[in-house]
């Protein structure tokens, strides 16, 4: 018998499961080219309610839960407003909550007296991470301006210390940018990877730079560990959060079928109870629509936005259901479901991710005993 890892602590455990020829369940997974941490757990609904779907909500969490933002709403700050441009104050805010940097009683600039962050202004002032903002006098902050990408670069280099530039050149639109060494320098940091996925070979130095960005700027320079928000299913889930939330846009399908088992679907009718399909309306099948029963061999294709669910209902199986996907997506895809598998042939698993690293499991029921829930899966999983 093969062993199951624990998701609550970490270990592998012995399944139990009934050796029976019957029938079995392989989930297959394989994203290519994704890399993720596990995380903890979060509010059902996140620490912010406009942030839904955004490619860098797992990064606004983890600096939240940091400290470093409060939102941006006060007092209720139940919002991170994520689209809007940082502004030079925010900045300094950002980075001095992020560091805990010395304070300063120094009044550098002329213009940040009226501004609720001159405390932060002064601090970064003081740690040599600003200059200002009107040189040579450099005598005013500016603290309402907004901050380019050219300029989070600087600002980022100068606050974390890089010097290694990687050889410089990194992008082919930074030549002409007074920030040059510092885009080098944080590409080579692996702070920023580019500004045009999946080619990255352009930076975009005078974009400004969103508070969604800063927030994954923040999180990848700070080392911080995503936190992907539970997305409803109840408590007792570990999550696997996405390392680089600029992997996005890409496809995700979900596949059905026994032949790879060598059972013949002629012969082994899909009972209607076992309903199997994908949480988009805009799912599209051959054989079965949305929410209907997926026969044999039925492909849902297209991109799966973020969060979606596969679900699994019914059962026992009549024979292996295999589902496939590939790509790389910015939040998990779960799966989700009351199948129940009776037993397995010897030698074989009931239960099988094969190099997976973005799936989320809960409610897959073993001859009605053993229970697989809230399993997020980082690797091979087996029982």
């Amino acid at each position: 018998m093969n062993h199951a890892r624990n998701p609550a602590s970490g270990r592998h455990e012995k399944a139990t499961v009934s050796r029976l020829r019957s029938t079995l369940l392989v989930l297959a997974v394989a994203f290519a080219g994704l890399s993720v941490v596990s995380v903890g757990q979060a509010d059902a609904a996140g620490t912010f309610n406009d942030d839904d779907g955004s490619i860098h909500e797992s990064y606004i969490e983890a600096i939240a839960a940091a400290g470093i933002t409060k939102g941006c709403n006060p007092p209720t700050n139940n919002r991170f407003c994520p689209d809007d441009p940082v502004t030079r104050s925010q900045m300094a805010a950002f980075l001095n909550r992020a560091l805990d940097l010395a304070s300063s009683g120094t009044d550098r600039f002329t213009d940040d007296d009226a501004s609720l962050f001159e405390a932060d202004i002064q601090a970064l002032a003081a740690a040599g991470i600003t200059k200002g903002c009107n040189p040579p006098a450099n005598d005013r902050f500016c603290p309402d301006g907004l901050v380019t990408r050219g300029q989070m670069a600087a600002f980022l280099v100068r606050a974390f210390g890089y010097v290694d530039d990687g050889g410089g050149d990194r992008f082919i639109d930074d030549d002409a940018s007074v920030f040059q060494d510092d885009i080098d320098r944080l590409g080579t940091a692996g702070v920023t990877k580019g500004c045009n996925p999946p080619s990255n070979n352009r930076f975009c130095p005078d974009a400004l730079v969103t508070r969604a960005q800063m927030a994954s700027f923040l999180g990848r320079a700070l080392g911080l560990t995503p936190i992907t928000p539970d997305p409803g299913f109840g408590a007792g889930w570990n999550y696997v959060g996405v390392q680089d939330p600029s992997a996005e846009n890409a496809t995700l399908t979900a596949s059905f079928g026994y032949e790879a088992w060598g059972y013949d679907p002629a012969t082994i009718p899909v009972p209607e109870t076992n309903t199997h399909y994908v949480d988009n309306t805009a799912a599209n099948c051959s054989d079965s629509g949305n929410g209907t029963v997926a026969v044999p061999r039925c492909s849902i294709p297209g991109d799966l936005p973020a969060g979606s669910v596969v679900q699994i209902e019914g059962g026992p199986y009549p024979g292996p259901v295999t589902i496939t996907a590939s790509g790389t997506s910015s939040q998990p895809v779960f799966i989700h479901g009351g199948g129940t598998i009776s037993g397995v042939a010897s030698g074989d698993h009931a239960f099988e991710i094969r190099g997976s690293t973005h799936l989320i499991i809960d409610g897959l029921n073993f001859d009605g005993s053993t229970i697989v829930t809230g399993f997020a899966g980082n690797g091979a999983f087996s029982i």
